[in-house]
Order: structure tokens, then C-alpha cells, then sequence
């Protein structure tokens, strides 16, 4: 059977920015978000003090690293001031349904950049990915099974429409001794293979790796914005911002959408209040809603659900 396909001009979207930062331990991926963060919120409001408590009121992390995020708040780094961020303690277990539920959570305290250091856990740690394939199963044929969480994963880290979301990758470490140019032994640490599912970089705008002296390397950036072999500087988050605000703003088109469906759903069910069909198809879609959702109402659905909310409603009064 031929499909039918609709054919538009290409009209340019606003983005919210999705990165992976990844790196060994002590390369600087956590401190190079925080300055990425300050950045966007710079260029997102101009007017506000970079050192004020509103200002950093709007970047939050979710720490999954024993906490070793707040050692950078309050301080000065490389002559960058980093502020006291919202914080979220994160244990295991590593589900991503808890990671949603905190990044959720940052969210409705106004926080416009969330940095999730890391997302590692969330693949390799008790409660994630390998360990719900293993719990399973443990088969070829269980990722099968686990399929719609990594998808449930890589929306949660990589898709968000109100948010800009950075996320940190722990890598895998190799150690190398060379010669310095005195003849002197030197042993460097090297971060190789990020310990992530292998796609996840193809899910996210911007992939950056950080090596010992905490310069990227470029694996991805669809921004063109990041410069290879530099320390990260909060200019790069304001010229970030620049690239990610041109063109329609999407996200606004879509609440305007869901506004205007959610208006003429209320009126169907107010006028059919009589209608026990229509009263008890309302109240299967709040409870689908909320096992497919977690905490949101059937008033936060996506458009085209509202859409088909609203056509069951007209087919049933029609057929009333």
C-alpha cells in the first residue's frame, strides 16, 4: 500500500539545547557544564547579575556522583564564578523513571538548565538499563523488552522541549606514560570509550570529549558553535543561545494547539455532562494518562492524543 506524504517548506525550529559531555574522572565534564549552563542563562537574561541568587536559581543538577557537584558552588574557577545552583542528591536506584521524576522536579522550580552528572548510572548502575536487561531475562530477545525505556532514556536526556539538558558520560580509562620534552616520565590519563549505550551520542545536539588538561575535543556538534582543543568559557553558552533561538518557536506553537483543543474538549464534556459514555471515556483517558505519564493529567498530553481525545468524544455523542 503507497503512503501518503505531506510536502512543506523546510521552515527553521527554536532548539533547546542537548549535549553529552563525557570524559575520565577529574577532566573537568561537570565544571565545563556549569560554565556551558552560565552561558545560556546569560544570553537568556542579560539584564540579571551573574553572581545573584536568581541567576543561578535557574541551573540545577542532578547529582548521581556522591554529591561531588557541590564542591563547585560558590567558588571561583578559572576565573569563572559558579553560583549556588539547585542540587538534587541522587541514589540508586538509577531507573529512568526516577531520572525523569528529578529532572521533573528542577523543573518546576523555574530551573531552565539542567545539567545530569551522570548518565552513566542510568545504563550501568543498579536500577539501569543493563540491570533491568539482566533482571529480565538477560537474553538476546529481552532487548526487546527493554527497548521502550532506552527509548523512554534518550527523551528524557535528549528531547526536552522546555529545558536545555547537559549530560555527563563517565568514559572508560587507560593510563600511558611518555616522555616529556626533559627526558622526564610523565603518566597521562586518558578517558577512551564512553560507558553509554553506543547511540546515544546520534540523540543529542553537541557531543564533547574532555581530556586531562580539560579541553574538548569535538565528536559532534551540530551548533558549530564548540572549538576544538579549548577550555570551555560561559561565552560559548551565550553564543550557544544565539544558534538554538533562531527561527519558530515550536513549543509555543504546540501549547497554543493544546490550549485550543483542551478549551473545545471542556465544552464537549460540559454540554454532554448527562452522557455517562462520554463521562466514563474521561475518566479512561486521565487514568491511561497517568500510567503512561507518571504525575500529569490527561490535560498535559501531546496534541495529536488531545486530537483523538477529542474525536472519541464527538463519535460518542454522535452515536448517542
Amino acid at each position: 500500500m503507497s503512503r501518503n506524504f505531506e510536502v512543506t517548506k523546510a521552515e527553521r525550529e527554536k532548539l533547546k539545547f542537548s549535549a553529552m559531555y563525557m570524559g575520565a574522572t577529574g577532566s573537568g565534564k561537570t565544571v565545563g557544564a556549569l560554565i556551558t549552563a552560565k552561558g545560556i542563562i546569560r544570553g537568556m537574561y542579560p539584564d540579571l547579575d551573574p553572581s545573584s541568587q536568581e541567576f543561578w536559581d535557574k541551573i540545577g543538577v542532578v547529582d548521581t556522583e556522591h554529591n561531588r557537584s557541590k564542591v563547585y558552588s560558590d567558588t571561583v574557577i578559572g576565573g569563572t564564578y559558579i553560583g549556588k545552583f539547585y542540587h538534587i542528591s541522587f541514589e540508586a536506584p538509577f531507573d529512568v523513571d526516577s531520572y525523569i521524576g528529578a529532572i521533573g522536579a528542577l523543573k518546576d522550580l523555574g530551573v531552565q538548565v539542567v545539567v545530569v552528572d551522570s548518565v552513566t548510572h542510568a545504563w550501568d548502575d543498579a536500577g539501569g538499563i543493563l540491570d533491568l536487561h539482566q533482571n529480565l531475562g538477560g537474553q538476546f530477545s529481552t532487548w526487546a523488552k527493554v527497548k521502550p525505556i532506552i527509548k523512554k532514556m534518550y527523551s528524557a536526556f535528549a528531547a526536552d522541549d522546555n529545558i536545555h539538558i547537559i549530560s555527563t558520560v563517565r568514559s572508560k580509562i587507560k593510563y600511558e606514560a611518555a616522555a616529556t620534552e626533559t627526558g622526564k616520565m610523565k603518566v597521562s590519563k586518558i578517558g577512551l570509550k564512553p560507558i553509554m549505550r553506543d547511540d546515544f551520542e546520534y540523540e543529542v545536539l553537541t557531543a564533547l570529549h574532555f581530556d586531562e588538561d580539560h579541553k574538548v575535543s569535538v565528536i559532534k556538534d551540530n551548533t558549530q558553535v564548540f572549538e576544538e582543543g579549548v577550555l570551555l568559557s560561559d561565552d560559548y553558552g551565550r553564543e550557544l543561545l544565539g544558534f538554538l533561538d533562531k527561527g519558530v518557536d515550536i513549543a509555543a506553537l504546540r501549547k497554543e494547539k493544546a490550549d485550543k483543543l483542551i478549551t473545545d474538549i471542556d465544552k464537549l464534556v460540559a454540554k454532554n455532562k448527562a452522557n455517562r459514555e462520554v463521562e466514563a471515556l474521561m475518566s479512561k483517558v486521565e487514568l491511561q494518562a497517568k500510567r503512561k505519564y507518571g504525575l500529569m493529567t490527561w490535560k498535559e498530553l501531546p496534541v495529536a492524543t488531545l486530537e483523538s481525545v477529542k474525536t472519541m468524544i464527538e463519535e460518542e455523542v454522535a452515536n448517542a
